[in-house]
């Protein structure tokens, strides 16, 4: 199955989503308010976007207490049961090398993963969450907590994604944290938490689309991807969340309930600005509907599969 992110580095795709992106700026007239610390200075630019995801999601849970959870949960929990498998299948030792740079066991760095884990998940929900006031702060103990297991959690997500383990998947540079709560700091949660419908990490793909999917936010009517970039590029950024609007009204034409997307656009985390686009923006585009189906078709061909899937009977 193909995932957004390649789908939308194809040359066809690009070449499909050229006309409808025209009219989105290049770039956005945004100040940086939290810069990225330097590697020199104890930084670490991708650790520090994958934890904010985390704590992102952490706090919209907090403070929207009607927030639904879809997708296959935490990618963390991933890694820790792929671990697992690999006990119960026997293996207590790497082949490779070079995918393990550390000394531990696989039994050892399954429990340490898992401890991570079952660790963050209880703060969550024993303290994090419970009693949740949407308009109160948990106390900045609280809340630098919350940052430091996700910035462990985020150490595990590698291992699930390309193979690579982390050997100090419990380590915590104290610079980091402090990054992470500055950007918590300038979130605009009005224009992020909807009082009718929140839907965390909803589903768009299907092993029948042929795309594996979740957007990062649907607030109310408005689909929402995460950026924790210092990079105030749009257009560069616009055709994944196409890509993703595109499944979305697909998904809704399958089944109702799921939220119909009226705006789309990007949360820049380092910014502390959202940029939407009405769906209108692009549906009433001359010649949608046909580059909507042509979207499935190229689908169906990278997937080497006839093109007629969902004619058959939807996503």
């Amino acid at each position: 199955m193909l995932s957004v992110t390649s789908l939308v580095r194809n040359s066809r795709v690009k070449k499909l989503f050229d006309g409808l992106l025209s009219q989105v700026p290049k770039v956005l007239d945004i100040p940086l308010k939290v810069p990225p610390l330097d590697s020199w200075n104890g930084g670490h630019f991708g650790l520090v976007g994958i934890a904010f995801d985390y704590l992102i999601r952490f706090e919209l849970q907090r403070r929207c207490l009607h927030t639904r959870t879809e997708g296959r949960g935490w990618i963390a929990e991933g890694a820790a049961e792929l671990l697992l498998s690999k006990i119960h299948l026997g293996i207590s030792q790497p082949t490779s090398t070079s995918a393990w740079p550390c000394n531990s066991t696989i039994y050892e760095m399954a429990r340490r993963y898992e401890n991570i884990v079952s660790e963050a998940k209880s703060f969550l929900i024993t303290h994090y969450l419970k009693d949740a006031v949407p308009e109160s702060q948990p106390s900045f103990e609280s809340r630098r907590t919350m940052a430091e297991h996700a910035l462990r959690l985020a150490r595990l997500d590698p291992y699930y994604r390309n193979g690579y383990l982390d050997p100090e998947p419990e380590k915590i540079e104290l610079g980091d944290v402090d990054n992470l709560l500055k950007m918590l700091d300038i979130v605009p949660w009005a224009d992020l938490c909807s009082p009718t419908m929140l839907w965390l990490n909803p589903i768009l793909g299907s092993p029948r689309m042929g795309i594996a999917a979740d957007a990062d936010l649907i607030s109310g009517d408005r689909l929402v991807d995460f950026k924790v970039t210092k990079s105030n590029k749009l257009r560069e950024y616009m055709p994944q969340v196409l890509a993703y609007l595109i499944l979305a009204r697909a998904r809704h034409v399958d089944r109702p309930e799921f939220p119909l997307v009226m705006t789309a656009g990007i949360y820049y985390a380092r910014h502390g600005i959202l940029w939407c686009m009405p769906e209108s923006m692009f549906v009433e585009q001359q010649g949608f509907n046909q580059i909507e189906k042509r979207f499935f078709g190229l689908v169906d061909e990278l997937n080497h599969r006839p093109t007629s899937t969902l004619e058959e009977g939807g996503p």
